[in-house]
């Protein structure tokens, strides 16, 4: 099953998933803006109660061709700070960046010691840079 397109019915036909799971995680799509891996479902900002097992994660496959993405020299922190991937500080510290220079790589966010490896990681397939 196609998870990005996925409605709470569809979920709900797989084995694991009832009316609850099924809507946190159509709710916490919409907050993502997609999902970009299969592996997504594991988040703790999901809210599952217990964590969904391994053979429901292998019911699903990604598509990320609807995956809403945000352009780093043009998204606002109140718009970007709405993503669960990134805080108050890291939205702030981004915009702040972006009005000095253009942001042009990831390599520019590592300067900022509000993003860590492992939240930029995360970050990164919501986000555009400008082409080389």
């Amino acid at each position: 099953m196609e998870l990005n397109s996925a409605d709470t019915t569809q979920l709900m036909s797989i084995r694991g998933i009832g009316s609850s799971t099924a809507r946190k995680i159509v709710s916490y799509r919409r907050k993502l803006g997609g999902f970009v891996s299969v592996s997504q479902l594991r988040d703790p900002e999901l809210g599952l109660r217990y964590p969904l097992h391994d053979s429901v994660l292998l019911s699903f496959v990604v598509s990320t061709d609807s995956v809403v993405r945000y352009d780093v020299n043009r998204i606002t922190a109140n718009r970007i700070v709405n993503h669960p991937y990134c805080s108050y500080p890291q939205a702030k510290a981004l915009e702040d960046l972006r009005h000095k220079r253009t942001i042009r790589s990831l390599d520019d966010l590592r300067s900022l010691e509000c993003f860590t490896d492992s939240s930029l990681l995360r970050l990164a397939p919501y986000l555009i840079f400008p082409a080389p």
